[in-house]
């Protein structure tokens, strides 16, 4: 397979990225989550990625296979280094504010980490043990770069050109506001006791990434001048560094680039999940299934809640799920504030991110492949609209039932609020009739307890502490629904159930 992405299988499908999220991204917290991961990486617009779910299982297997590879810590290590001084490469060629001897300086020294990269890269690939035929395909086209005349022609030049350029010492005389540049003929060397004199107003030191040391610059137009004066003292030097400049203007090879750039998706994901992992959280590499009967995942979570909740050092809860046979209507009960409209997210965020081929929450899992998700939460009244909020709701979900396929997953949360418990039971039972006729997959957060008894749907109920029921545990476990069994404990635990008030009002 000859290389040209490593985010895309099929390289045409570059041109499909969309510009705006989702609809749901804010219903499902992903929008907090997109905009922590492309935080400070405005450069390589890697945002509309995030946006853009995969169809095609072979190229969700694609970027699978990457994560894969590159959770092996030295080959991530590598890429990240490599990663790095390319960003580097690019600041040195991309700085308009230099002057045009400097600018040729700057320009060498790019050309040579850039080989450094390339080679210390090409070394990590052959040695990392890589699988993905994504990597295994830039690996090989790596390696067959660095052996073109090409490469060799820019290397060679830069070694060559770099030893001329070393070879220049100047001698500089400063006295009041002037500055006279001359050669050195035997003159001490003073630039290691002014680098050891004013160490500490440099920041972290003198050491390049090359593990050379930085010469002190003198910033701006005065430094132009004394290259000028260099030019004139050594004119071979600085003739090779100008003719390097003009013949290897254009040396970033653009498949390269690309790869430099599309592997900060990779990157960026990694980094977001890190601190998740180091809590003990769990990511996997889900399976994908056309089979709706087939879905699950163990020790799943609401990834955006999560991130929130470990930078405060708080616990995590984790929840699972599973659908077999014909079930697809998953009816969601239980106490408010108990984790039930958490565990609707985490529903829809595990199927979302298993289309973008990344690692999902939890320790396993089989996910659907589904065309789209539709997601229907509470939306306050808008002063403009003429409907009321049982109407908006009723459009809204209509809207819903008429855009979703068999391969849709619809996510429901606290509908028909607005009314009485009676209407909503009938209505939401005509809601999920029509969602079982379309053969969607859906979770169904609601009030309502008579909905988890419809025939056909799975009923899950969010837990509370047996001893304090008034304490929310955030579990949501798979069983009958048991409402009343919660207002019961409550009021045994207040001393106002039918038992306590008898036993008070006995004469």
């Amino acid at each position: 397979m000859a290389f040209q992405s490593i985010l895309f299988k099929d390289p045409r499908n570059v041109e499909k990225q969309l510009r705006t999220p989702p609809d749901f991204f804010v219903d499902l917290g992903l929008n907090n989550v997109a905009e922590e991961l492309v935080k400070g990486l405005d450069e390589f617009n890697i945002e509309p990625l995030f946006y853009t779910p995969l169809d095609q299982t072979d190229e969700i297997v694609y970027r699978q296979q990457v994560f894969v590879d590159i959770e092996n810590p030295r080959l991530m290590g590598a890429i990240r280094v490599f990663s790095d001084r390319f960003r580097m490469v690019l600041a040195y060629i991309n700085n308009d504010r230099l002057y045009e001897l400097q600018r040729q300086g700057l320009f060498l020294k790019a050309v040579n980490v850039y080989c450094g990269s390339l080679r210390d890269l090409a070394k990590a690939l052959e040695s990392g043990g890589i699988r993905s035929e994504g990597l295994q395909a830039f690996r090989d086209y790596l390696g067959n770069y660095l052996n073109t005349s090409e490469f060799n022609d820019l290397r060679t030049d830069a070694e060559n050109t770099l030893s001329k350029i070393t070879s220049v010492e100047l001698c500089l005389t400063i006295k009041g506001g002037s500055i006279s540049v001359s050669k050195c003929d035997g003159t001490v060397d003073y630039s290691e006791e002014v680098e050891r004199v004013f160490e500490r107003f440099m920041g972290s030191g003198t050491i390049g990434d090359e593990g050379v040391r930085k010469p002190i610059y003198i910033r701006g137009h005065v430094e132009e001048v004394v290259l000028e004066f260099a030019a004139k003292l050594y004119p071979d030097a600085f003739r090779a560094l100008r003719d390097f400049y003009v013949k290897h203007k254009d040396f970033l090879n653009q498949t390269i680039a690309r790869f430099y750039r599309e592997i900060q998706f990779y990157i960026a994901y990694l980094r977001y999940i890190e601190p998740l992992k180091k809590s003990g959280l769990m990511f996997c590499i889900p399976r994908l299934t056309s089979n709706k009967g087939e879905v699950n995942c163990r020790d799943g979570f609401d990834i955006a809640l999560a991130s929130k909740l470990v930078k405060k050092n708080s616990v995590v809860v984790t929840n699972s799920f599973h659908l077999t046979g014909k079930e697809r209507i998953i009816i969601v009960t239980g106490p408010n504030h108990g984790g039930k409209t958490t565990f609707a997210r985490e529903f829809a965020q595990a199927h979302y991110l298993a289309k973008l081929g990344v690692p999902v929450p939890g320790s396993e899992a089989t996910l659907f492949l589904c065309d789209t998700i539709f997601t229907h939460f509470e939306r306050g009244e808008a002063v403009e609209s003429l409907r009321g909020k049982l109407e908006d709701e009723l459009v809204r979900i209509r809207n819903i039932l008429e855009k979703s396929t068999e391969r849709s997953i619809i996510i429901i949360n606290e509908m028909l609020g607005s009314t009485t418990v009676k209407d909503a039971t009938i209505i939401g039972r005509r809601i999920l009739k029509r969602i079982a006729d379309k053969d969607c997959i859906c979770v169904y957060v609601t009030f309502v307890d008579e909905l988890a008894l419809t025939e056909g749907v799975v009923s899950y109920v969010s837990q509370v502490d047996v001893n304090e029921p008034e304490k929310r545990t955030y579990k949501v476990i798979r069983q009958p629904p048991n409402g009343l069994a919660y207002a019961l404990a409550l009021a045994k635990k207040h001393r106002v159930s039918y038992q306590d008030i008898l036993e008070r009002v006995k004469p």
